[in-house]
């Protein structure tokens, strides 16, 4: 593993938007307070058990499904508390987005592609039950931005592109996973307490960015890395190989009013 370097930085930046699924996320929240006996037991902390119950799968036996084809689009921005999975799949393979949930939140998603951009989200007029979760499956031979926004789980899979890749995780509960990615370049952003755990990276560079207490494992290999840090978060690079030195800079809290 190559040598870490830190360097400091006072002015950390704020971007990003707000999760909208707050009932939801209190209802699982709730949920997780009932297993801190639990973690304490085992030697796991809240932490660990929030990110396990994050990554675990979601039983669709009865649920019902409804599948929407779509334009093509580049970027995939979920804004609900969903389970993702993306499919990437041949050239020429139509657009689509699969979703499972009961009857009255299947009615209240909605999916629509702007611009290049796949939104799908909750109408916000509309209460998503506590412990409530859509499972969502996109299928695109083509994404290079991903935004999870107040979910569950991001599911990536086995992910190949000639263009650079950009992942955003916003939320205190939300998880992004992935077997393998395959980049020119990768960019990662995590605000909140949120998890990353990407395996298998191929890429010339990467850069990752937290903002609060977030935690990000990464394994692969790369060309060069760059980290900064704003809160209590930590990046986890023991096993990501770097042909140069990493670069980690920890950003000093601004207290100033903007």
């Amino acid at each position: 593993m190559k040598q870490l370097k830190f360097k400091q930085n006072h002015k950390p930046q704020r971007y990003g938007k707000a999760g909208r699924c707050l009932a939801a996320l209190i209802g699982c929240c709730t949920s997780l307070l009932t297993l801190l006996p639990l973690a304490s037991c085992d030697n796991r902390n809240i932490h660990q058990v929030v990110r396990e119950m994050a990554a675990a799968p979601v039983d669709t036996a009865y649920m019902e499904k409804r599948t929407i084809e779509t334009n093509p689009f580049s970027t995939i921005d979920v804004d609900c508390f969903a389970d993702v999975t993306y499919h990437q799949v041949p050239v020429g393979e139509k657009h689509r987005v699969e979703i499972h949930s009961f009857p009255k939140v299947l009615d209240n998603i909605e999916v629509k592609v702007e611009e290049g951009e796949l939104v799908v989200a909750v109408d916000r007029r509309y209460k998503m039950p506590d412990k409530a979760v859509a499972v969502i499956d996109i299928y695109s031979p083509f994404a290079n931005r991903f935004m999870l926004d107040g979910g569950k789980c991001f599911r990536l899979g086995k992910v190949v592109m000639t263009s650079p890749i950009e992942l955003f995780l916003d939320g205190n509960v939300g998880t992004i996973l992935c077997d393998s990615l395959s980049a020119h370049e990768v960019s990662l952003e995590l605000n909140g307490t949120g998890y990353y755990h990407l395996k298998g990276i191929s890429t010339g560079r990467i850069k990752a960015l937290i903002r609060g207490g977030g935690r990000i494992d990464l394994e692969g290999k790369c060309g060069s890395a760059q980290f900064s840090v704003a809160g209590n978060g930590s990046i986890n690079a023991e096993k990501l190989q770097s042909d140069s030195a990493i670069e980690m800079t920890r950003i000093e809290k601004d207290n100033r009013r903007k």
